[in-house]
């Protein structure tokens, strides 16, 4: 069973029970953490920051809650729920900066969070080169 969602902090004791239920029943269980998320359509920022020549807009623009929000969940996936934790920022961000663009001119998300087909296929593919899923 894969769960993923576009999480809040206040989801974690439902998601916590969703496990345990699945769990109960003999399902195995991947937890996939938040996506990178921005204040604004990332396509929108990339656009500013290529107008400005300033390629830090979208980075400073990322909302930070959900990478810690990322770090609480992939504690909870290990030391309490015990399943696999597939982290999206460990996939597509380093300590700098975010993957922001799928292909040439091609952003990774068409919004706030959600990937474009092409940054749907290269999340696949950081995914699978990593080992695959859990």
């Amino acid at each position: 069973l894969f769960l993923s969602g576009r999480w809040v902090e206040g989801d974690l004791p439902r998601l916590g029970r969703t496990i345990a239920w699945a769990k109960d029943r003999g399902l195995k269980v991947v937890v996939f953490g938040p996506m990178v998320q921005y204040d604004s359509a990332l396509p929108r920022l990339l656009a500013a920051s290529i107008t400005q020549n300033d390629p830090a807009i979208p980075y400073d623009h990322r909302v930070k809650a959900y990478q810690r929000l990322d770090a609480k969940m992939a504690a909870l996936a290990r030391d309490q729920w015990q399943v696999p934790y597939v982290s999206l920022f460990k996939l597509l961000c380093n300590q700098s900066s975010c993957t922001e663009y799928a292909a040439q001119g091609v952003p990774m998300q068409a919004d706030f969070d959600h990937l474009t087909r092409d940054g749907s296929l290269l999340t696949a593919q950081r995914l699978q080169a990593t080992g695959g899923l859990p």
